[in-house]
């Protein structure tokens, strides 16, 4: 059964790191992956920090013990849920095709619906971390 939710979650990765790249198919290749590869960075860089604030007040055990998993799941998280659509965006503002006022507000809503899905994976990640410690 681990080996089954761990494939499932690579295939979650995987299909969110193609999501980016095909919605910014109208950049050229190489700065299609370069942005696909920055952004995966930022979202990996983000998940982290997420990761490291539902670690207080945690037993260090615990918190280490679910870290790849957690990570991994929120990560596609992210990236399928804003930063995928963020690079569509940026890449429509690039070619022209929206003007920069409908840019930044649809930039404003992408920013608040990431920091309202933090929010819940925190409390998410919070609550396996607290049940893990309660199986203890």
């Amino acid at each position: 059964m681990k080996t089954f939710i761990w494939t499932i979650i690579i295939c979650f990765n995987v299909f969110s790191v193609i999501l980016s790249y095909v919605l910014t198919n109208d950049m050229d290749k190489e700065k299609r992956i370069a942005v696909v590869c920055v952004s995966e960075i930022i979202n990996f860089i983000l998940a982290n920090l997420l990761y490291a604030i539902t670690g207080w007040g945690i037993a260090a055990e615990v918190h280490a013990a679910s870290k790849w998993m957690m990570l991994l799941t929120v990560l596609p998280i992210n990236v399928i849920a804003t930063s995928s659509l963020i690079l569509k965006l940026f890449s429509r503002v690039g070619n022209n095709e929206i003007d920069e006022e409908t840019f930044k507000h649809k930039l404003l809503f992408r920013a608040v619906a990431l920091f309202i899905i933090f929010i819940i994976e925190i409390i998410y990640i919070k609550n396996i971390q607290i049940g893990i410690s309660n199986m203890k």
